[in-house]
């Protein structure tokens, strides 16, 4: 069917979807984001929604014909809702500059963690298909070692 859909479970109606969510909601947040400048506790509200959104609809659909990727799907999605809710000390309520310090060392750790997950991930993906292409070849060579 084409790269649009690539891992992807087709067989599923919510799951197509999930593509024209993904870029229809990060063309809703940059519309905020431009046009709705003078109202940031609006901003802040949409990004919190919407990711709460994101995150019931990939739980719930599955999007991915991997489950791993769902999984991983769920975990970056609820790690953008979490870095949405530690926005909101950076508005203008909270003065205390220490505790933005400490939230901003939080939301570093936030994103080194999840950054360490997501090339794990890769690095363990790559290495699984390495392998497989491996045996792949050698029960070939096999084959025919044996005609």
């Amino acid at each position: 069917m084409g790269t649009l859909y690539e891992g992807i479970d087709i067989t599923n109606t919510s799951a197509i979807l999930y593509n024209m969510i993904f870029i229809g909601r990060r063309l809703f947040f940059a519309a905020v984001i431009v046009f709705c400048g003078w109202f940031p506790a609006f901003q802040v509200q949409t990004i919190l929604w919407t990711s709460m959104g994101t995150v019931v609809y990939s739980a719930a659909v599955r999007p991915f014909t991997d489950m791993s990727m769902n999984y991983l799907d769920v975990l970056n999605e609820a790690t953008i809702m979490f870095v949405a809710y530690a926005t909101i000390p950076y508005s203008d309520y909270l003065l205390d500059p220490y505790f933005k310090y400490d939230i901003g060392w939080l939301l570093i750790s936030v994103f080194f963690t999840t950054f360490a997950i997501n090339i794990g991930f890769i690095l363990v993906k790559a290495f699984l298909n390495i392998f497989r292409k491996i045996k792949q070849l050698t029960m070939k060579k096999k084959s025919k070692v044996q005609k």
